[in-house]
């Protein structure tokens, strides 16, 4: 019985070290996507989330709020109405038309409201309303920034 030549050696150190290079890369690519994941998790727990919801306050008036329910502010908040929207209380001016919509807000900080009173709901909701100027419904589209990322949605 003869042992095993020293080519034999070089050959199965070869493959050996081969293997050991591909396994390696494998392994730093599987910890590559799971950092990966790990950030984009913190960032979705961390971010700034804006909604946007109709109210009733005071027992009979629609309140349209534009609120962050997330933990960190929304940077440069923008926020344009698809069609118009006109109170049919206090100014009755189009919605559009206020500063909030025109140029929009530098911080929103999480759980403070911006609100807009629409008008008292028996009459905003009757069947009889102009719906030209009080749609039954419309789209609030916004955009901001959270922890450096741009962030657009649309609340209907």
């Amino acid at each position: 019985m003869t042992g095993i030549s020293a080519e034999h050696w070089q050959a199965i150190s070869a493959i050996s070290t081969v293997l050991l290079i591909i396994i390696t890369g494998i392994y730093a690519y599987l910890t590559y996507r799971i950092a990966r994941s790990a950030e984009t998790q913190s960032w979705e727990l961390n971010r700034a989330t804006v909604i946007g919801r109709i109210r009733i306050s005071q027992s009979t008036l629609l309140r349209l709020e534009i609120l962050n329910i997330g933990k960190t502010n929304a940077v440069d908040l923008k926020a344009q109405i698809n069609r118009p929207v006109h109170s049919t209380i206090q100014t009755k001016r189009n919605l559009q038309e206020l500063p909030f919509f025109r140029n929009g807000l530098k911080h929103l900080p999480p759980d403070v409201p911006v609100a807009f009173y629409l008008g008292q709901s028996h009459s905003w909701l009757n069947e009889d309303a102009n719906r030209e100027m009080h749609p039954s419904a419309f789209e609030v589209n916004i955009s901001y920034t959270s922890s450096g990322r741009s962030i657009s949605e649309t609340l209907h």
